[in-house]
């Protein structure tokens, strides 16, 4: 890994504990993190643990939900989040990340996709909700 490379991913996870040590996911709302969050808010999830990533991903599928047009990359990290890597190298770290649901989060996943395939899908024309569907209707059981 490149030097400024390896400083960035250390300094994001950094970021990401320190942000998020102690709220609820409640609490957190698109403009706390434009405002707040020190590095790009659309790449938290990516640098969370599998249990702070289960706990906070509501708070972006609510953002994704509720200020669409405002949210922009943090809807397109909710959408990632949720939908399989297309990178098969990914696949057993996002596996890790999503096998903690239970079915009642699962369904709150296939009813956040199925929202945004009928409001958004013309915005995902490749990698997008009805890709995610697929796994979540098939494949999480």
């Amino acid at each position: 890994m490149l030097a400024g490379m390896k400083s960035y991913v250390s300094s994001e996870y950094s970021y990401v504990a320190d942000y998020f040590k102690g709220k609820h996911w409640k609490d957190i709302t698109l403009p706390r993190l434009r405002d707040d969050y020190p590095g790009p808010h659309d790449a938290c999830l990516s640098f969370m643990s599998p249990e702070a990533f289960r706990f906070y991903l509501p708070a972006y599928m609510v953002i994704t939900i509720n200020d669409y047009k405002e949210a922009d990359t943090a809807g397109d990290a909710a959408m990632f989040a949720v939908t399989p890597p297309a990178d098969r190298s990914l696949v057993p770290w996002w596996q890790e990340r999503i096998s903690g649901f239970n079915a009642k989060q699962r369904s709150a996943i296939r009813s956040f996709l199925e929202y945004v395939d009928e409001k958004h899908a013309q915005d995902f024309p490749v990698h997008g909700p009805k890709d995610a569907l697929f796994y979540w209707d098939n494949c999480a059981a």
